[in-house]
């Protein structure tokens, strides 16, 4: 009797629930994707009212975020056009008295939803569990970085300063040509030559890095979201609602509300007729399009926003039972696999445990001229590398570059300072007969705006200056959003691609020089700019800067620049570039070793014995959690297997797009890494 119940219950029961399928894994990145799709899956029930409503909160932030690119992109251009439907002279008396909804205003309001959207996207489509766990990029895992925290436990080996401690040339070298920067607004503080001089190139990088964000050698997890949870799920929702209150708090907001509540619709045509409302006839200051767009935007902050966080909000409460448990069990798995690989990486970056024996064993035979010989062709191998034509090369051109680069930057620094004291006090440009065309005022207005970014000083962060490479990107034609390519002001024009890439570099450039030059004449114009009579002395100062500006050195400059960066890319991205600093690295290891004594060498070999111990038992445990957690949670049969000790570290590409990816990928937007 019990063996038929059982044969009966065998072949009613699913084939998943008597024999789980069984899946060979490496420890290595990646493997918390595999555990993140796995949870979800086996959790989708439960928790689909949240996925479902951050889906739909998420599209009503994209559809913001078009619509703002829309209305920006209608304001910048409108400005240029001959038939514009505001009267500008009134537009700037409603300016300087403080009106509000002036077309200043909607430029403002679209640029700070523009943002605001932005983060908002990035909180409801990322994990801050993966974001807190990935290392910082000087931690990394690449073949190129060099050791600090754990790795420093070899610099007792040297007896002093490790070599592992002191960063490689080729480290140095980060071409530009290709790479975007971000068009953070820094805050106006100009820092004069010092400026130039230390942000000329590392901010720049420094700013590309952070655009483009981590880079795969500098990932253990990747930060798209797989599968919610209510942390991840709060904050979310918290930060959300924060910018949806600054979005409805800002100047042009009120004016749009205050008109729709007078009842003074977008509809209404006559100037006079709006006023009578007691708004001040905001549309007047807007073509149809953006009076329209505007509404639109309107209506998604005041209403459907914080009506989809609100249902947001609901659903996690009904899925919180599950989505708690869902946070404790990626955290369950989380802690053991970083630990792991912070051991793995401690020993790969550790000196071989073969090398040191080699070197123990001539200590014991009292071989001197073997540790003589093992030192000299260590030091050879180092020296081979720093004469490297490519390395030499490179670095030459590195200093040729920011030679070029400070040269640039001085020259335009009297041009970033005018543009930040016209930021300052508000000055809105107008024709200018013989000097500034109508259809000008649009590219010049945004050239302004780049410029004030350039060559000045965070206050939050006073280190920290930003240089003049994201004007040099923009030379190349490089836009500063991807996801606004679309409706970007590109100040020097846009060529087709039957246009080489070097001639278009050098229209680009022709177009700035003209507009540097339109700029010159326009400070010449008498009340031009409609400055007070204190700033008198500041703007001849920049004046006389400004007019001392050689075209023709700084088109020379540039445009040496240009080709030595493309030559340097050149080389860097080289098969055999790729290998130098690993080879350094492991021959400033091994000098290290050949200098220090017996027993230090004995100490380090115990030490790389306890670092292998640790990284064995970091991995059973992991194992362990991992097996559990498949069992209990996804009816999974995961056996995990070590890595090689010198594999380097690396995010593994994959075909899950996260949560939301296909959705964000629909609408234009950048994944992250993954």
């Amino acid at each position: 009797m019990v063996a038929i119940i059982s044969n009966l219950l065998s072949n009613l029961l699913p084939l998943s629930w008597r024999d789980p399928p069984r899946i060979n894994v490496i420890a290595a990145p990646g493997l918390i994707t595999l555990l993140d799709v796995a949870l979800y899956r086996a959790n989708e029930g439960g928790i689909t009212g949240t996925a479902c409503a951050t889906s739909v909160a998420l599209r009503a932030f994209l559809e913001l975020k078009a619509q703002a690119s829309i209305l920006l992109h209608d304001i910048l251009i409108s400005a240029g056009k001959e038939d514009d439907c505001w009267d500008e002279e009134e537009n700037e008396g409603d300016r300087k008295s403080g009106a509000n909804g002036t077309r200043e205003d909607a430029e403002s309001f679209a640029r700070l939803c523009l943002e605001c959207t932005a983060e908002a996207i990035e909180r409801l489509t990322t994990d801050k569990l993966a974001q807190s766990a990935n290392p910082p990029p000087s931690d990394s895992g690449g073949s190129g970085s060099s050791g600090s925290g754990t790795s420093g436990g070899s610099s007792g080996v040297a007896g002093g300063s490790s070599p592992l401690t002191s960063p490689s040339p080729t480290k140095k070298l980060v071409g530009v040509v290709g790479l975007s920067s971000p068009p953070g607004v820094m805050e106006d503080d100009a820092g004069g030559l010092d400026a130039v001089r230390e942000g000329v190139l590392e901010s720049a990088r420094r700013s590309a890095a952070d655009r483009e964000g981590l880079h795969r050698k500098d990932c253990w997890e990747s930060p798209r979201l797989y599968c919610p949870d209510y942390v991840w799920a709060d904050d979310a929702i918290s930060a959300c609602q924060r910018l949806v209150r600054l979005m409805a708090k800002h100047r042009f907001a009120s004016a749009v509300g205050e008109a729709a509540q007078a009842g003074a619709l977008a509809g209404v045509a006559d100037a006079s007729e709006a006023e009578k409302w007691g708004v001040g006839g905001w549309s007047r200051y807007l073509s149809p399009n953006c009076v329209h767009v505007a509404e639109k935007m309107w209506g998604l902050v005041r209403d459907d926003l914080p009506s989809r966080l609100h249902q947001l909000r609901a659903a996690v409460e009904a899925d919180a039972v599950v989505s708690k448990r869902l946070y404790l069990v990626k955290c369950e798995y989380r802690a053991p696999f970083r630990a792991f690989l912070e051991a793995h990486d401690a020993v790969r970056r550790a000196p071989r445990v073969e090398m040191v024996d080699e070197y123990l064993e001539l200590y014991r035979i009292d071989d001197s001229e073997g540790l003589k010989k093992r030192r000299e062709e260590a030091e050879l191998r180092i020296k081979n590398v720093k004469e490297d034509p490519g390395l030499v090369e490179a670095l030459n051109l590195e200093q040729s570059c920011e030679m070029m680069e400070v040269g640039m930057a001085t020259m335009l620094l009297p041009f970033a300072d005018l543009a930040r004291l016209i930021d300052s006090r508000k000055v809105r440009l107008k024709e200018i007969p013989h000097v500034l065309s109508k259809a000008d005022i649009v590219s010049i207005q945004e050239l302004l705006r780049r410029l004030k970014t350039i060559l000045c000083r965070n206050k939050s962060s006073p280190g920290i200056s930003t240089g003049i490479r994201p004007l040099l990107l923009d030379l190349q034609g490089v836009p500063r959003d991807k996801t606004l390519e679309s409706s970007e002001i590109l100040p020097f024009g846009k060529y087709s691609r039957k246009t080489s890439p070097e001639e278009a570099v050098e229209l680009r450039l022709g177009k700035l020089l003209e507009q540097l030059r339109c700029l010159c004449n326009i400070c010449k114009a008498k009340g031009s700019l409609g400055f007070d009579k204190k700033d008198s002395d500041v703007t001849a100062s920049l004046l006389k800067g400004c007019s001392s500006l050689d075209e023709e050195m700084f088109r020379a400059q540039y445009l040496d620049w240009y080709y030595m960066v493309k030559r340097q890319r050149e080389i860097v991205s080289g098969p055999e570039f790729q290998t130098l600093s690993e080879t350094m690295r492991r021959a400033e290891i091994e000098v290290g070793i050949a200098v220090a004594s017996r027993s230090g060498l004995e100490v380090a070999r115990q030490r790389l014995d306890l670092w292998e111990k640790d990284r064995t038992k970091r991995f059973d445990v992991l194992k362990e959690m991992v097996q559990e957690v498949c069992l209990r949670e996804m009816n999974l049969q995961m056996e995990l297997s070590p890595p090689d000790k010198d594999v380097v570290l690396e995010l593994p590409y994959t075909s899950a797009l996260g949560l939301f990816g296909l959705q964000l990928q629909m609408a234009g937007e950048l994944l992250p890494i993954g």
